[in-house]
């Protein structure tokens, strides 16, 4: 007797978690952390597009069958909502040694306008399979416009 075959997997949905800020007595001190965290995972090039790709590669080897069963995840230590993304990622890039267009592309980083950081999530969801983002604390208000227009694709 053949086995039952499972049903289709429905479309996977983005989910977006903003993780509130620690407790402390200074807002500088937040975004002092975050300035490190995104640092440490850009100097340590783990946090480029070229190896995140990598990444998502070692994990689709490893989990062969599996891997539409794993539910993947980024954290974006750096989002901001600007009206000229270029110039703003440039500033920061340029602390890292990077131009504003690799800037841009790290899955870390999101800024731009409420569209364009929308497109850039449904892109990255579509390119690297993230269906969890998780935005560093402090950014609560900023993107829950973003949350709300995402809410439910």
């Amino acid at each position: 007797m053949p086995l039952p075959q499972p049903a289709p997997d429905p479309p996977r949905r983005l989910f977006l978690r903003v993780r509130p800020p620690p407790a402390t007595p200074r807002r500088q001190s937040v975004s002092a952390t975050k300035r490190r965290r995104l640092r440490r995972c850009l100097q340590s090039v783990t946090g480029l597009a070229e190896a995140t790709r990598d990444k998502i590669g070692w994990i689709r080897e490893g989990a062969g069958d599996r891997f539409d069963d794993i539910e993947l995840s980024v954290t974006v230590f750096m989002s901001a909502i600007v009206d000229n993304r270029e110039e703003f990622a440039g500033m920061v890039a340029q602390g890292f040694g990077l131009t504003a267009e690799q800037g841009l592309s790290i899955p870390h980083f999101l800024v731009g306008t409420e569209e364009q950081i929308i497109e850039d999530l449904q892109q990255r969801r579509e390119e690297y399979g993230f269906s969890y983002v998780v935005i560093s604390g402090g950014a609560e208000e900023t993107m829950a416009p973003i949350v709300a227009k995402l809410a439910g694709t």
